[in-house]
């Protein structure tokens, strides 16, 4: 099915527009997706203020075949912006909130939105895949200060081979605006797998809030699935690091081969995570291929302050074969 806005060939062009009142569209009830970028040279647009699978209230769904589509090429797209008016709603879509898409598809940034949620921030209105997919060999992509919850799939899922060098930065995944209560993706906060190699989830003072979802935190699974970071991050607590709210399975977990990834980095400066909170195992490592992770500078079972327990279920790092 057709795009409600497509985007084919043309490049610095604004969908949506804000000032003091927001000016962006109402996108929905399209087969495909509400707005599609597609193809080499379609560079430097912006995506601002717009409401794509919900209505203008942003509390009913007007669902799209997927939120937003970035795919064949483009390039220093920025969907959002570091202000609440220049954010989008994306919720409420029928397959995936936002998906980029193949080599080539480099340096866009998903920066302020919403995905999942009501516009309040407070309520599910979830896309009824994951929230975010970057995927087929997308580079460099930065997905970066949203709200990620209540989606049918896994917050954010990035995988395939290629699809490397990639930030998942400052969001909140799996509880409200507020970071207070649970607003479940079903699945995974984060998960990378299938080959995906060298991305980021958390940079030095840019950590993520990894809560409350349906499976693991974040989940690092497969062969060649390697020298990925999971650092900064607060992972099974409200967004304070002071109570549970667990997520169902692990806080972090690495499987089915996934080798040479860390889980905390650099001893000197204790670029680790709040690790605390969830229903199993703080960090859950499996598989006898699975070989050559990194745990280290974490915090975990205690608060943030380390003033207090915030206790995993089971055991803190779990390293189990087969």
């Amino acid at each position: 099915g057709g795009a409600g806005v497509l985007l084919f060939g043309g490049s610095g062009n604004t969908i949506g527009l804000t000032v003091s009142l927001s000016l962006g569209n109402v996108i929905g009830g399209n087969a495909g997706p509400g707005i599609d970028i597609s193809g080499d040279g379609v560079d430097n647009n912006r995506i601002y203020g717009n409401r794509i699978g919900a209505d203008l209230i942003g509390v009913l769904a007007i669902p799209n075949g997927m939120g937003i589509k970035v795919a064949g090429g483009p390039d220093n797209n920025q969907i959002g912006g570091g202000i609440p008016n220049l954010a989008n709603l994306i919720s409420g879509n029928t397959s995936h909130g936002i998906g980029i898409y193949n080599t080539g598809t480099t340096g866009n940034r998903i920066w302020g939105n919403q995905i999942g949620t009501q516009s309040t921030g407070s309520a599910a209105l979830g896309n009824g895949g994951e929230g975010v997919v970057i995927q087929e060999g997308a580079t460099f992509n930065v997905v970066d200060g949203n709200l990620i919850s209540s989606n049918g799939g896994n917050g954010v899922w990035l995988s395939d081979a290629g699809t490397n060098n990639n930030e998942v930065v400052r969001n909140t995944i799996g509880l409200d605006a507020a970071g207070n209560s649970r607003l479940a993706n079903a699945l995974n906060g984060v998960i990378v797998r299938s080959g995906a190699q060298n991305n980021w989830i958390g940079r030095q003072g840019q950590g993520n809030t990894l809560s409350g979802n349906g499976q693991d935190g974040a989940r690092l699974d497969g062969a060649g699935t390697q020298g990925n970071y999971v650092v900064s991050n607060t992972i099974g607590t409200n967004i304070n690091g002071s109570a549970s709210i667990s997520n169902t399975a692990n806080g972090v977990r690495i499987g089915n081969g996934a080798s040479a990834n860390y889980v905390g980095w650099d001893l000197l400066n204790a670029v680790g995570n709040l690790i605390s909170g969830n229903a199993n195992d703080g960090v859950n490592i499996s598989g006898a291929s699975t070989a050559g992770n990194y745990v280290y500078a974490n915090v975990i079972g205690l608060n943030r302050s380390q003033t207090g327990k915030v206790g995993n279920g089971a055991s803190g790092v779990a390293l189990l074969a087969g």
